[in-house]
């Protein structure tokens, strides 16, 4: 059978059985940031603390604690204190 004249064949696959997204917006659970939470992150990556401690005080994951810095531009640099895995 061939398609009428104007009409369009759409062979993308069709997920019917994963949910839709009725809205644009992203869906996010977390909770935003504060200025206060900012302003600590930034004292303590100037104090070189580690992403861990940070994430801690801060009540957050590393994961989001590394995602806000990346999203304010602060870098975290590596810790200057590491123990050496293979110590003699």
């Amino acid at each position: 059978m061939k398609p009428k004249v104007g009409w369009k064949i759409d062979l993308t696959p069709r997920l019917s059985f994963l949910p839709r997204r009725t809205d644009a917006k992203k869906l996010n659970n977390a909770k935003t940031w504060t200025s206060d939470e900012d302003e600590r992150l930034r004292e303590l990556v100037i104090s070189n603390v580690s992403v861990f401690d940070i994430a801690a005080d801060l009540g957050r994951t590393v994961v989001a604690v590394r995602a806000r810095a990346h999203a304010l531009r602060i870098v975290l640099g590596r810790s200057r204190f590491r123990v050496k895995a293979n110590a003699k």
